[in-house]
């Protein structure tokens, strides 16, 4: 989960993933919303180009908000040599 705002403590719950595994993630699209105490936001990828969505490693709705910097996902890439390298988003 990215953190919001310096010396953020805010803890947050995945509301909805717009994103599954192995599905195709276009740059600069929300992959899923993320609820906190004071708003709703879209998570985007930060990855500078297109993606794959990896592992889902925090599932919507769960009893026990996640904390800033959390990993909540993992997004794979073609390299040149046409291999797939991982990723984690929501981390510091």
């Amino acid at each position: 989960m990215p953190e919001i705002g310096e010396d953020s403590e805010t803890l947050g719950v995945i509301e909805k993933w717009y994103k599954k595994e192995g599905d195709l993630i276009k740059r600069d699209e929300v992959i899923c919303d993320i609820r906190t105490e004071l708003f709703t936001f879209g998570m985007l990828t930060d990855d500078d180009f297109d993606s794959i969505m990896g592992e889902i490693l925090v599932p919507e709705e769960t009893d026990h908000p996640i904390e800033p910097g959390t990993v909540i996902c993992t997004t794979l890439h073609k390299d040149t040599d046409g291999k797939k390298e991982e990723d984690e988003e929501g981390g510091k």
